[in-house]
């Protein structure tokens, strides 16, 4: 007895979600940048794809990537997780008065006032180093009101 047309549709959708593809890891940049485009806003997936671009040498992609997971970590609340990839974007680009603010906003969520200000005079240092004063006086008032 012949299938529904439905059932064979899903054997083949099943099928085709469970054949094996290439990781993020040994994926060519091209295929990379296709997964990170299917993958949406998950957090693992992008983490696991920016250090596929970092493996490949590319550091814009990989800091981009990096924001992606940060953006979607933080809606979640997950300020502690966003605390680890907020220090690989610094490890990357010290000179990145975002990610020390991001790292500042982290802080003073988890409760860590001292060290949100800490990252938020960080901050207002490299404002005021490019040139950005009034954002570095912010970024001490700020801080100011923290610690």
């Amino acid at each position: 007895m012949p299938r529904p047309a439905k059932s064979k549709d899903l054997v083949s959708r099943l099928r085709a979600y469970f054949r094996p593809r290439p990781t993020p890891r040994t994926a060519a940049p091209h295929d990379v940048t296709a997964r990170l485009e299917a993958v949406g806003d998950d957090p693992r997936a992008l983490v696991r794809i920016a250090e596929a671009f970092h493996e490949q040498g590319d550091r814009p992609a990989t800091i981009r990537t990096y924001w992606r997971a940060i953006h979607a970590l933080r809606r979640q609340q997950e300020h502690r997780r966003s605390l680890t990839l907020l220090e690989r974007v610094i490890a990357l680009e010290p000179n990145d008065p975002t990610a020390r603010i991001g790292l500042g906003e982290c802080f003073e969520r988890l409760g860590r006032h001292q060290e949100a200000a800490e990252q938020l005079r960080h901050a207002a240092l490299l404002a005021a180093d490019a040139g950005r004063l009034t954002a570095a006086r912010q970024l001490y008032t700020r801080a100011d009101r923290l610690s």
